[in-house]
């Protein structure tokens, strides 16, 4: 037994010793992290940097199959709706499209059917939204949409028309509220980064991953000053954050992580610290009960 007590006294030691050291070596490390976070935040940059990156090399694509699959829309409006067709079937032609409705015109712009009923017999060229579309009315285009607008109350969505011209003559305009050509503009580059994101472009909000409030950069206390600095702290809602900027093309990218007061970080000051020491702990359980059970059974 004395024996027994010798190893286990033995091996607590040396795992003490060689838990200190580690110990030491990993609050070194982190602590040296925790505080150097400008540094850090290059990864951030050069993450938002490869997203923006990827999302101007799709852009084409990107805007093809938007617009593509809003004129798809307008011609099946265009290939199934008739002066004839009951109010009902263009009532379920609205909600299985997802949009909000729909007019179409004979060749002169008057409205022969409609989604909703009050319109047909009216023109076209007599509504000031409609109007719009007079160059498809006459010829001189194919395919065309509104300016999108953002819907206000609801984030990322915006309501647009898209106009068709006929084979018989006239146009088809559908109304719709979408949420995809929020991928068009770029405003969903920041949701693919890693650190706490903002894509700026001419001043104003292009994406981000971060609750700046309505006014952008303003509301949020950032100013061109702190961007020219290229790092700097900022709180916004009670959260400190660490953010470097850096030119990329026409846009600049502002990233970087979110830390306490004075710029420490917690995961590498508290988190990694604390797992290392559990870890740590738990091994040297492991080995002082194998070296006890081993010389146990050696007796």
């Amino acid at each position: 037994m004395g024996n027994s007590k010798s190893v286990k006294k033995g091996a607590a030691i040396v795992m003490t010793v060689i838990l200190a050291v580690v110990m030491v070596c990993v609050s070194v490390v982190c602590n040296m992290l925790s505080t150097k976070t400008e540094s850090s935040n290059q990864v951030y940059l050069d993450d938002a940097k490869a997203q923006l990156t990827e999302y101007s090399d799709n852009y084409n694509y990107t805007n093809f199959e938007f617009m593509n699959s809003l004129f798809e829309k307008a011609n099946v409006i265009s290939a199934t709706v008739t002066e004839n067709t009951s109010a009902d079937t263009n009532a379920a032609l609205v909600k299985n499209l997802g949009i909000n409705s729909f007019v179409m015109t004979d060749a002169d712009g008057k409205i022969i059917a409609s989604s909703d009923d009050k319109k047909v017999g009216t023109s076209v060229l007599d509504d000031k939204t409609t109007k719009q579309f007079k160059a498809n009315l006459r010829g001189m285009k194919v395919k065309s949409i509104s300016e999108p607008t953002a819907v206000e109350g609801e984030d990322g969505v915006y309501n647009l028309m898209a106009c068709v011209a006929r084979t018989e003559g006239g146009i088809v305009i559908i109304d719709t509220n979408t949420s995809d050509y929020s991928a068009v503009i770029g405003g969903d580059i920041a949701k693919g980064c890693k650190g706490d994101t903002i894509i700026v472009k001419d001043g104003e909000v292009v994406s981000t991953n971060m609750n700046l409030g309505d006014n952008g950069l303003k509301s949020a206390g950032i100013t061109d000053e702190m961007i020219r600095s290229e790092n700097f702290n900022v709180t916004i809602d009670g959260t400190t954050y660490s953010l470097s900027s850096m030119p990329s093309g026409e846009y600049t990218i502002i990233s970087g992580q979110a830390v306490q007061d004075g710029g420490f970080n917690m995961v590498y000051g508290i988190v990694i610290p604390c797992a290392a020491g559990v870890v740590m702990l738990v091994i040297s359980i492991i080995v002082i009960n194998a070296c006890t059970t081993k010389k146990k059974d050696n007796e």
